[in-house]
């Protein structure tokens, strides 16, 4: 939702502006009225009594303007002001804290939200059990450090799930998302987490069988798993600006994802992989920090794919550390599936080949991501 602020649009402003100018025409009338009567009665003129009657009714009639602008007109911006605020932001639900009708379980304030509200939690510990959400919401922690949703050990903490295609436009802000078997599920659209701290659990974020989604400005740490995409129909999803430390697998895109957009984030200190890719279609790497994990970067291939699609990958002036090489090689393996497959149920064969990348143009120093 966008607000009149974020267009450059102030309708306040602009009456104000007509108000002003308004009073000045008026003023000037006025003043040319009265010195016009009072130059003829010093020229000893005879003026009728209408017409000066009506020159009296005249500078009334621009008093009466004067007033109008002064009083009636600010009122007016004030409530085009007001009604513009309260139209564009929804309605706001609060979790926690001590106001009156504040909720004390997060899910059933999501329950009692619609289509466009906030849902505001404050600081606290909230062990609440899984979190579903199927509409088009915001939830927006206090304080992502003091903001903790502690899973306890169960299957997942958020999951988003789309009712309609292409109808979810969730926020997920402000939160640490700890000790579950997934921090968040993402199975729906056009949804953005960002600024949140995802933690201790097995996998921080999962996308699966999901488009149009933004990972922005989160810190994901000691998960056995970062951010890891499942197959089936997951397209078009952007992971930027994350620090994804100290995990497991940092970041991990399987089979059937397509067009993923890695960039400039910070993938450092993984116990295993910085980032693995089996790719299928387009998935960029860019200008990211991948440096001190056991491997920095993995990748498979298939074959088939390769063969119509040459950049299946496409690696672009990541920072990788120190190194001498002017060209960064990337080490990997490509996957051939031979003609004869053995009948189901029996899963399917392939051979891996040794295969290299290589990321033409490396970065030199490490670049200043910042984070969350």
């Amino acid at each position: 939702m966008i607000a009149f602020d974020s267009l450059k649009i102030y309708p306040e402003k602009w009456v104000t502006s007509v108000q002003y100018h308004l009073k000045v025409v008026i003023v000037i009338i006025s003043f040319a009225l009265f010195y016009y009567n009072k130059d003829l009665n010093r020229q000893g003129l005879f003026i009728s009594y209408g017409g000066m009657a009506l020159i009296q009714k005249g500078q009334v009639v621009l008093i009466v303007l004067l007033f109008i602008t002064t009083c009636i007109i600010p009122t007016t911006a004030q409530d085009i002001g007001n009604s513009s605020q309260s139209t564009s932001r929804g309605n706001w639900l609060y979790v926690g804290g001590s106001g009156p009708g504040n909720y004390s379980k997060i899910q059933d304030a999501i329950d009692n939200a619609s289509d466009g509200d906030t849902v505001f939690v404050y600081s606290g510990n909230y062990q609440q059990g899984m979190i579903g959400v199927n509409k088009t919401i915001c939830l927006r922690g206090e304080d992502k450090n003091t903001t903790v949703i502690d899973g306890c050990g169960q299957t997942y903490i958020f999951r988003l799930v789309n009712v309609d295609f292409y109808t979810l436009f969730i926020e997920i802000n402000g939160f640490t998302i700890q000790n579950a078997s997934a921090g968040i599920e993402i199975f729906s659209h056009n949804n953005t987490i960002s600024g949140n701290i995802i933690q201790n659990n097995v996998y921080g974020i999962v996308i699966g069988w999901a488009s149009n989604n933004l990972i922005y400005g989160n810190v994901i740490r000691k998960n056995s798993f970062g951010i890891s995409t499942l197959g089936g129909d997951t397209w078009n999803n952007k992971i930027e600006r994350n620090i994804i430390e100290n995990n497991s697998y940092g970041i991990t895109i399987r089979d059937y994802a397509e067009d993923t957009f890695i960039q400039n984030n910070t993938i450092i200190n993984n116990s295993e992989t910085g980032i693995s890719v089996n790719g299928y279609r387009n998935t960029v790497v860019e200008k990211n920090n991948i440096f001190g994990n056991n491997l920095n970067a993995f990748f498979i291939i298939d074959f088939d794919s390769l063969l119509r699609r040459p950049r299946e990958i496409t690696w672009s002036k990541n920072y990788w550390g120190k190194t001498p090489l002017r060209h960064m090689i990337i080490f990997g393996n490509l996957k051939r599936y031979p003609f004869y497959q053995p009948p189901p149920p029996h899963p399917p064969q392939y051979i891996l080949y040794n295969w290299l990348n290589f990321d033409w143009h490396p970065a030199q120093e490490p670049y200043d991501i910042g984070g969350s």
